[in-house]
């Protein structure tokens, strides 16, 4: 199994919301379609045909959950 694929998991899992490494989730999120839209401390990222906004905020070395 990738490493990807095992991120994923931990991710669905919802186990792990707060010990999740925040340039894991961005590779993540790339992988899965999602561009980057805006940099900074709080990056947004978008998808063609998805309305919605996804803000990722760091919390250190981690995803804020």
């Amino acid at each position: 199994m990738s490493q990807k694929a095992k991120l994923l998991l931990k991710v669905l899992s919802g186990r792990s919301d707060s010990n999740l490494s925040f340039d894991d989730m961005v590779r993540l999120l790339d992988a899965t379609g999602l561009h980057l839209a805006c940099e900074g401390q709080s990056p947004q990222f978008t998808r063609d045909g998805v309305e919605e906004i996804l803000n990722l905020q760091p919390k250190g070395s981690l995803a804020k959950p």
